[in-house]
C-alpha cells in the first residue's frame, strides 16, 4: 500500500475526474474515494482513461454503516459498479455509528467481501479504540481492521489510538492534514514557523502543506491522503525528499504541543 494517496472528499463531476487524472499523472497510485463522495463514477472513468494498468493502482472506497450486513454487502456491489472494476484494494466502514450490534453485523459482511477476494483489504474510518475492540474480542471474527482512517494533523493526533492501532497491527491512515474547509492549517502560525525552520535547515523552501504532509506520513506513521484539484498543489504535496532530515527536535516539540483534540471533520468521541 503507498505511503501517499489521494484524497477526493467534496470533488465531484468532470472536477474529480481531471483530479484524479491528474493526480496519477503525478505519480499518484493510491485513489482513496467513498459512496458517500458520490463521486466513485468519476474516479473509475479517470482511472480507466489514465492508462495505468489497475493493477499497478490502490483504490479505497467506503460503506456509510446504516443497515448492517445485507445493506454493506449491497453497498460493496454498487460501489464495484460505479467505479466499474472487479475488486478493491481496500473497503472501508466509513464510520462506528448505528450501535454495537450494526457494526458487528457490518463487520461480518466485511470478512465476507474479503473472502470472496473482491476487496484485498479490509477497514474502518473514525473508529475509536473501543470499536475496534469490539472486533477482536468476538470470536466469530477472522480478521482486525488492516486501516483506521482518522483524521490526522498537529491539531488533532490521536496518539493514544495510533498506538493502540499499531500494537494490534491496524495501519493508521490520515486524511484531512490542512485542517477543514478552506484548509485552515495552512494559514495556521505555529506551522508556519514550522515550515520555515524545516526549510532553513533543508537549505530549500518547505511549504506548509508539505510539513503537513509530512507530519502524518512520517512523524506519525501513517499513510497520507491529502487533497487538491490543481496538479501543481499535488505536486507540492508530494515533493518531501529532504524535509524529514531537515526535521529537528525542536520543531518535533513544536508540532507535538500543538495537539488539541481538535477536531475539524467528525468526532468519533461521542458515539457509544
Amino acid at each position: 500500500m503507498p505511503a501517499l494517496g489521494f484524497g477526493t472528499y467534496q470533488i465531484s463531476g468532470k472536477t474529480c475526474e481531471g483530479a484524479v487524472l491528474s493526480a496519477i499523472q503525478q505519480g499518484y497510485r493510491l485513489i482513496d474515494t467513498a459512496d458517500m463522495y458520490g463521486n466513485e463514477k468519476a474516479v473509475g472513468a479517470a482511472i480507466k482513461k489514465s492508462g495505468v494498468p489497475r493493477e499497478q493502482l490502490f483504490v479505497s472506497s467506503k460503506v456509510y454503516p446504516t443497515g448492517g450486513y445485507d445493506a454493506t454487502l449491497a453497498a460493496f456491489d454498487a460501489s464495484l459498479s460505479r467505479l466499474g472494476f472487479e475488486y478493491l484494494d481496500l473497503y472501508i466502514i466509513h464510520w462506528p455509528g448505528g450501535g454495537p450490534e450494526n457494526r458487528k453485523e457490518s463487520w461480518r459482511a466485511m470478512e465476507e467481501i474479503l473472502a470472496s477476494k473482491r476487496a484485498r483489504s479490509i477497514g474502518v474510518s473514525n473508529y475509536l479504540a473501543r470499536h475496534i475492540q469490539e472486533i477482536l474480542d468476538e470470536p466469530s471474527f477472522q480478521h482486525a481492521p488492516h486501516i483506521n482512517q482518522c483524521e490526522l494533523h498537529p491539531q488533532c493526533q490521536w496518539q493514544e489510538l495510533r498506538a493502540f492501532c499499531k500494537s494490534n497491527k491496524v495501519q493508521f491512515m490520515g486524511y484531512m492534514p490542512f485542517g477543514g474547509d478552506g484548509a485552515p492549517l495552512l494559514r495556521d502560525k505555529g506551522i508556519k514557523a514550522a515550515a520555515a525552520a524545516v526549510a532553513e535547515s533543508a537549505g530549500r523552501p518547505v511549504t506548509e502543506a508539505q510539513l503537513l504532509v509530512h507530519f502524518v506520513k512520517d512523524i506519525c506513521g501513517a499513510v497520507a491522503i491529502p487533497r487538491s484539484t490543481k496538479p501543481e498543489r499535488q505536486l507540492e504535496n508530494a515533493g518531501l525528499d529532504g524535509v524529514t532530515a531537515a526535521t529537528n527536535d525542536e520543531v518535533m516539540e513544536a508540532l507535538a504541543a500543538m495537539d488539541a483534540d481538535e477536531h475539524y471533520d467528525w468526532d468519533p468521541n461521542d458515539v457509544p
